[in-house]
């Protein structure tokens, strides 16, 4: 994708993996959406060089391979296979230097609740767009020492929809209800999942921060349905007559303007930029809105039919 900008975020990633011999150039590729030739020359002028893979050796750890196996062991996904293929080195190498770092006990004993860790690696269909949407509204990401919890809480009235969510990622997980007024929570913990959702611009105090990710753009839409299935809503239009409605859009204001963008490109509707919401209370809180064509927009938006049944009204345009 030429001319794509690259965040900060990016350029750590880039950092981090490019020098890896374990990460393949169709992982880079797909990991930055770019072609090999835009991921070596931005990592040239860093001047990251690719390391050959090397035999499996006893060489000395780096801090880097060491901060790897911290992230690589807990995980019971990753087989000691996959752990020595990656650090390049043998089991018996691992075992020792898994015992100096003193992490031995981490490695997770099961998975009981049965997440799909590698959920969220690739954005590759509309159902992992419209949840990575509905998380980026909803969800809440916390990372605390080996604690890592993605938790979602809805109305007690949406509970058949948080089911869903856990019916997909988590099949094991519980949900508790009384979890705050009138409604039903879902923790899910997993480091891989977080770290994948992070990547994705899914962050700890995300309402501060958050930014459009980068979705293929044929999931676009999806992705935006999933976000407004958590913090949009379609409502009659006061002092207007049966059938006439207004659409709301919250979120930061780099976000917001993203999805104007993207509404224009998939539906040649422009909105105005967006505007705050709460101006003293929420500075950080702004509205994308529309008063008219909103049948057009909630028809494109939910065009893949996954949208939660309530939030999308039978409009005649």
């Amino acid at each position: 994708m030429p001319g794509l900008p690259w965040s900060e975020q990016d350029d750590q990633d880039l950092r981090r993996l490019y020098v890896d011999p374990a990460v393949t150039r169709e992982e880079l590729e797909q990991r930055f959406q770019r072609s090999w030739m835009a991921i070596k020359s931005r990592a040239n002028s860093f001047g990251l060089h690719r390391r050959s893979p090397r035999p499996l050796s006893s060489y000395a750890w780096t801090e880097a391979e060491e901060q790897l196996l911290r992230e690589l062991y807990p995980d019971l996904n990753n087989s000691r296979e996959e752990i020595a293929r990656k650090l390049g080195r043998t089991w018996k190498a691992i075992q020792h230097k898994i015992h100096e770092l003193g992490i031995s006990h981490t490695r997770e004993r099961n998975n009981p609740c049965q997440v799909r860790r590698d959920y969220f690696k690739v954005i590759d269909s509309e159902e992992k767009a419209y949840w990575l949407g509905f998380i980026a509204a909803d969800g809440c990401v916390y990372i605390g020492g080996r604690q890592h919890t993605l938790s979602i809480a809805l109305q007690r009235r949406d509970r058949h929809w948080l089911e869903r969510f856990r019916d997909i990622i988590a099949p094991c997980a519980k949900i508790t209800d009384n979890a705050g007024p009138n409604s039903s929570a879902l923790s899910i913990g997993s480091q891989e999942l977080i770290h994948d959702l992070i990547t994705l611009g899914i962050t700890p105090r995300k309402s501060l921060t958050l930014e459009w990710p980068r979705v293929p753009e044929p999931f676009e839409m999806p992705f935006l349905l999933g976000y407004f299935d958590g913090d949009g809503s379609l409502m009659q239009r006061p002092g207007r007559k049966a059938g006439q409605y207004q659409w709301h859009l919250l979120g930061t204001l780099s976000f917001l303007t993203s999805a104007r963008d993207s509404l224009l490109a998939h539906t040649g509707i422009e909105l105005k930029p967006p505007i705050q919401a709460k101006k003293k209370a929420s500075p950080n809180l702004y509205l994308l809105y529309a008063a008219g064509q909103t049948a057009t927009i909630d028809h494109a938006l939910n065009a893949c039919g996954l949208g939660l049944p309530r939030k999308h009204i039978a409009l005649v345009e």
